[in-house]
């Protein structure tokens, strides 16, 4: 069985937090990935990054990553910027994975894009917030975070 379940979450109400608390809800792992529309996975490794991540860290609520696009500052990379080719994305990050980059670092309140998310943690914060678009991902890490949850990047 495999440890996590990938879902790419789309309503076009608006109501997100409640689309990801249908997804979770109906998971049947431990574990689900939460990625935004646009997101390309730039290490071929991400997989075994994340299982890597459950288990060093089984009892973190949630993990998310490093992007080169995003206002949160701890979640931005000195990766190549948006306007580099696929090709240079993609190179980077098999070069970090094979210099032994995997790391994780306890994080705040995070911006949303990739949200591996433990169905323990959020049965116990009672889900995601659904009030509105743009809020439910800040929310949920609020309530982890309050709830004595690390956030793991």
């Amino acid at each position: 069985m495999p440890i996590l379940e990938t879902k790419i979450p789309y309503v076009s109400s608006g109501a997100l937090g409640e689309e990801y608390n249908r997804l979770m809800s109906e998971a049947k792992t431990d574990w689900v990935l939460f990625l935004d529309h646009d997101v390309l996975l730039c290490n071929p490794h991400w997989y075994q990054i994340c299982k890597k991540a459950i288990e060093q860290f089984p009892d973190a609520g949630m993990f998310t990553c490093y992007t080169n696009a995003i206002s949160c500052k701890y979640q931005k990379t000195k990766a190549p910027s948006s306007k580099a080719s696929i090709w240079e994305h993609l190179k980077f990050g098999e070069e970090v994975f094979n210099k032994g980059g995997f790391w994780c670092t306890p994080v705040g309140v995070i911006s949303g894009f990739f949200m591996l998310v433990s169905k323990k943690a959020w049965e116990d914060v009672g889900g995601f917030p659904a009030n509105g678009f743009f809020k439910e991902d800040r929310g949920f890490s609020g309530r982890l975070l309050k709830e004595k949850y690390r956030i793991m990047r």
